[in-house]
């Protein structure tokens, strides 16, 4: 879950800065810059999808609630609401990719184990 965390948090980070950057209703050129810096991280991000599918296939309900309540606490951005909807809207979709990844592999298994047929 460490590889899928680390990814979160990168794309976090550039919402912070942005969020943080448009309090004011403008961006200047030097908090464009600080947005780059942020977008420069996903590099890794590209870098390490393979670990984070990995990731997300071995996951469980328990271990995603785990670590989405502790994204929770780190993501942290002036506007309320808008970091509410944020959460939300990250835990369901982290909640739909534990179940469909769930139901690829029970559908997996379906089709690989034999049935027996009737002679």
């Amino acid at each position: 879950m460490n590889n899928l965390h680390n990814g979160l948090s990168k794309v976090l980070s550039t919402i912070t800065q942005v969020a943080k950057a448009y309090e004011d209703k403008k961006i200047i050129w030097s908090e464009w810059l600080k947005i780059g810096a942020t977008v420069i991280g996903w590099i890794w991000l590209f870098k390490h999808l393979t670990e984070i599918k990995a990731d997300i296939d071995t996951a469980t309900e328990q271990s995603m609630s785990a670590m989405m309540e502790q994204i929770k606490v780190e993501f942290d951005i002036p506007q309320d609401a808008l970091e509410e909807t944020i959460e939300q809207a990250l835990s369901i979709i982290l909640t739909i990719l534990t179940m469909v990844g769930k139901k690829v592999e029970m559908f997996a298994l379906n089709n690989v184990i034999p049935k027996n047929k009737a002679a």
